[in-house]
């Protein structure tokens, strides 16, 4: 299969094929000929970019790749490469098939706008701030709604520093 892949033009890919390629550790041929190593995490099925995660210097990081920009993909064999913990570097992302990690999730969310002095009210599955921005589930940065620009990046802002609670044991 991954010969196939290797072979063919990156915008042709179909849709299934995306799959093989999430959580795998790649070799992506860019259409400026040079080369770019790392794990994806994900795949636009609409642009096909890529979301890659690189550890450089015993920290991981991210970076998208445009799909337009990409010739070809290779998955590599995963013993060559460390595997980045994806728990950890999107700890959100499976939030909503647990509905109990996301209703605390959304308590915490909503304890630490208030706790920011925040005007907070709960409708639901919103989460809704100052009457002009509201949060939807999985409650993170992402997930914030508004109109008015600046009250969203600050409220953002703000969800993205909330500290992590501690779990009890």
């Amino acid at each position: 299969m991954a010969a196939d892949i290797e072979h063919c033009n990156w915008l042709d890919i179909s849709l299934e094929t995306f799959t093989n390629f999430t959580e795998k550790p790649v070799k992506i041929l860019l259409s400026d000929n040079r080369t770019i190593e790392g794990w994806v995490f994900c795949v636009d099925p609409v642009s096909k970019s890529v979301i890659l995660s690189q550890n450089t210097e015993g920290a991981w990081s991210n970076s998208v790749v445009l799909g337009h920009a990409i010739k070809h993909m290779e998955i590599q064999q995963e013993l060559e490469y460390q595997k980045p913990d994806f728990e950890k570097l999107y700890p959100y992302r499976q939030l909503e098939a647990n509905g109990h990690d996301l209703e605390k999730r959304k308590s915490n969310v909503v304890r630490w706008l208030e706790k920011n002095r925040l005007s907070v009210t709960v409708e639901d599955e919103l989460v809704c701030v100052l009457g002009v921005l509201c949060i939807e589930p999985p409650y993170n940065q992402e997930s914030c709604r508004s109109s008015n620009v600046i009250i969203l990046q600050r409220i953002q802002k703000l969800i993205q520093n909330m500290p992590v609670p501690e779990e009890t044991v």
